[in-house]
């Protein structure tokens, strides 16, 4: 997840060294990470992602060989 990894490698970069103390020096970073990632892996960002996914199967079927027979039945 690419849009988010500034926020990683800051958290990254604060717990690198540390091993408990993690817990709240690096507690704000973590909270940045979190609240990024939920933007897309809540379920509506997900549905999204596999509706996009269906249409493009779909439309690659549509406009594959008549052979589908490699293709896993739906």
């Amino acid at each position: 997840m690419h849009e988010c990894d500034d926020l990683v490698k800051q958290f990254a970069a604060c717990a690198s060294g540390r091993t408990v103390s993690v817990a709240w020096a690096c507690k704000d970073a973590l909270r940045m990470v979190q609240e990024c990632m939920v933007q897309y892996t809540a379920p509506e960002p997900m549905e999204k992602v596999r509706q996009e996914y269906l249409r493009l199967r779909r439309e690659q079927q549509l406009n594959s060989p008549t052979d589908s027979s490699n293709w896993p039945s739906s």
